[in-house]
């Protein structure tokens, strides 16, 4: 009986230590503890931050949902990033237990282009749309392109043509961009400048570009201009200057070439006749103002430039080419220059003696046979007939040529006289060239001017200019010579 009486007992306090245990865990409040206070993360992105120890019936709250918002899953708060910034997300279970966790929200790196296309030695800016402003850049080919950042701006230089990646790191987040850099080659000509002659052409290469080319005229009056293969042909139209501009259609970049055009060389005739000892002329009609002129054979006839006239000096018998050259543009025009001899108004005897044909003229420039030897004296100023110079109005120059002799008063009154030349002279008798009032220019070619006698009066005219050979002139002035000339000059 008493064993029975303690195990009642024993039931009896177990009863009431179980109640009294039951009652003590539905009173207990737990703290509320999180995986963790912090969530870091990125636009569109999801961080979960688990309740380790809570009361159940838990809410999450964030404090601006514009940056992130919060939700619960069981036992994780789901978090999304709306957009970069900082808030709180506040956490609370059934009993009113609370915890925080702090949201900073990054935002995901973006750039506002991802290709860019740009022509070598030239530069192009991307910028950068999003990021946390912390940022490395590298090139896969700086060959080809570089690039470096500019605060929120990647500055890609194109180096040549080609194509490369740019990578942009945020660095902060380890997020990448990637921009597919295309360089196109530049424009580049052989030449900016083509100098033409009217009616002629010139080509200009293209040496870099894409390879669409077209190409246009200031003025296609002045020049015209086409483009094949990479070679562009400038035709001379007529002289002036025109801008030929060459486009490269693929990248819009431009060069220009400044195109002269040039006359063509032009002359009046391309045949002359003379006689020997006169000229003639031939004019030059279309140029550009800078010529020089050469003959063939000198001994035939001689040629001078001035002021786009060409004179052509008969010499000998026989037949010379002229040739004029334009000498900006290498042009050249021949002319066919024929000296023919003049039945020489002169005969001569078998002393040398060189009389006027009679009844023939004698005018101009007057070059004396080359047989003569003589001019004889005149017993007075009055010519005769078959006098050769003496009195005679209409000579302006005479080339004695072989005459030794000048007799008295044998060229007197030759008043339209300006130029004589003397060869080969010994004698020149008493005023032999009395009353040549025109008389400026004496060319003596003879070495020695102490073996030719000068007679009284030979010259009277005042202001005559001797001209002698080179080395001479002391030896001209120590001889007769001085006594008619004051001013006495080496040829040239």
């Amino acid at each position: 009986m008493r064993k029975t009486k303690l195990f009642y007992l024993f039931l009896f306090i177990a009863a009431i230590f179980t109640t009294a245990c039951s009652d003590k865990d539905d009173d207990v409040t737990l703290e509320l503890k999180l995986s963790t206070n912090k969530a870091v993360l990125l636009t569109d992105e999801t961080a979960t931050v688990n309740i380790e120890v809570g009361n159940d019936g838990y809410v999450a709250k964030s404090e601006n949902e514009t940056i992130a918002t919060a939700s619960i899953t069981d036992k994780a708060i789901l978090i999304v990033g709306k957009k970069a910034g900082e808030t709180n997300i506040a956490v609370t279970d059934y009993k009113g237990k609370k915890a925080m966790v702090k949201v900073i929200v990054k935002p995901v790196l973006s750039v506002e282009n991802s290709k860019v296309t740009v022509v070598a030695g030239e530069t192009s800016t991307v910028a950068i749309k999003a990021g946390t402003g912390k940022y490395t850049v590298t090139s896969s080919d700086e060959t080809v392109a570089k690039a470096v950042i500019n605060g929120q701006n990647i500055t890609i230089t194109a180096v040549a043509a080609g194509t490369a990646t740019i990578t942009i790191t945020d660095t902060d987040t380890g997020k990448t961009q990637e921009i597919t850099v295309t360089i196109k080659p530049t424009l580049v000509l052989e030449a900016a400048e083509a100098t033409i002659v009217a009616g002629e052409s010139a080509t200009v290469k293209i040496v870099g570009g894409t390879g669409q080319y077209s190409v246009a005229s200031s003025d296609e009056a002045v020049a015209t201009a086409t483009i094949a293969e990479s070679v562009v042909t400038i035709q001379g139209v007529a002289a002036g200057t025109a801008t030929v501009t060459v486009t490269d259609t693929d990248t819009g970049k431009t060069q220009d070439i400044t195109a002269t055009i040039n006359p063509v060389l032009a002359i009046d005739k391309k045949e002359v006749s003379m006689w020997v000892g006169e000229s003639n002329t031939v004019t030059i009609t279309s140029g550009t103002g800078k010529y020089t002129v050469a003959s063939s054979d000198k001994a035939v006839a001689t040629a001078t430039i001035a002021e786009s006239v060409v004179t052509i000096q008969g010499v000998a018998a026989g037949t010379a080419t002229i040739t004029v050259t334009d000498t900006n543009t290498g042009k050249t025009q021949d002319i066919t220059a024929t000296v023919k001899v003049k039945e020489s108004p002169f005969t001569v005897d078998d002393k040398g003696n060189v009389f006027k044909k009679e009844g023939a003229t004698v005018t101009g420039d007057v070059v004396l046979p080359k047989e003569g030897r003589i001019i004889v004296d005149m017993q007075s100023e009055e010519p005769t007939p078959t006098t050769a110079l003496c009195g005679n109005k209409k000579i302006t120059s005479i080339d004695f040529n072989n005459v030794t002799t000048i007799g008295q008063y044998s060229v007197a009154n030759c008043t339209a006289l300006k130029t004589i030349h003397l060869r080969k002279v010994s004698l020149i008798n008493l005023a032999a060239f009395y009353g040549c009032t025109a008389l400026k220019k004496v060319y003596a070619y003879m070495e020695d001017p102490s073996a030719v006698s000068v007679q009284y009066m030979a010259f009277v005219t005042e202001g005559i200019t001797l001209y002698v050979p080179k080395g001479k002139l002391e030896a001209y002035k120590d001889s007769q010579f001085k006594n008619f000339f004051s001013k006495i000059k080496e040829m040239d």
